[in-house]
């Protein structure tokens, strides 16, 4: 079974895997080093007819959102390769939030964060699904040691020797690609889940 991962969808920008971030480059992104928790969520949106005096209400629909991912990771800091991958890892979320602006951005400011690519467990759960990071968070704790090292961008940095982190995605799907692709009956067969990205 292969590791959980969410990479850049391309590369050459808006993010680049070089300095602090340089621990991502073979995979040009995250691979979860421990098995995360993920979660799924599915919600299709209802309006409702007010009838006077009824028990019970019709219900009609107004459309399906976008599901939500919820992952919920350990990394550890036993060495100091791995207090490197973890703090690259760290920045790498927090950066995927962010947008290109002001000056120094030029010519590519206003760029949005960048799409990821969202792996998990083949194509039943995630394969190859263009997502965005909506949120993520992470606590540094009062009862763990800490791991120090120099960085020659950054200088001192500490990492948790154990730290969890959650991270809140939702999928990017081009519009022409749920145009073109999308069937209900092939979502329910399975047939949509080849690499679509419909999850």
């Amino acid at each position: 079974m292969k590791k959980a991962s969410l990479v850049l969808k391309k590369t050459g920008g808006p993010i680049e895997i070089t300095g602090l971030l340089y621990p991502l480059k073979d995979n040009n992104g995250v691979v979860f080093p421990y098995t995360p928790t993920i979660m799924f969520s599915h919600a299709a949106g209802y309006g409702q007819y007010d009838i006077t005096g009824a028990n019970y209400h019709q219900n009609y629909y107004t459309g399906t959102s976008n599901p939500t991912i919820s992952v919920t990771a350990m990394f550890s800091s036993n060495t100091l390769d791995e207090a490197k991958y973890t703090t690259a890892a760290i920045q790498f979320f927090k950066a995927s939030t962010k947008s290109q602006f002001g000056v120094r951005a030029g010519a590519a400011a206003g760029t949005p964060p960048p799409i990821l690519m969202f792996n998990a467990y083949g194509q039943a759960n995630a394969k190859n699904v263009p997502v965005v990071v909506r949120s993520f968070n992470y606590t540094l704790p009062e009862d763990t040691d800490y791991v120090t090292f120099d960085d020659p961008v950054s200088g001192e940095l500490s990492v948790p020797a154990l730290i969890l982190i959650q991270i809140e995605l939702t999928p990017q799907i081009p519009p022409k690609t749920v145009k073109d692709n999308f069937s209900l009956q092939d979502y329910a067969s399975g047939n949509n889940l080849r690499g679509g990205g419909f999850l």
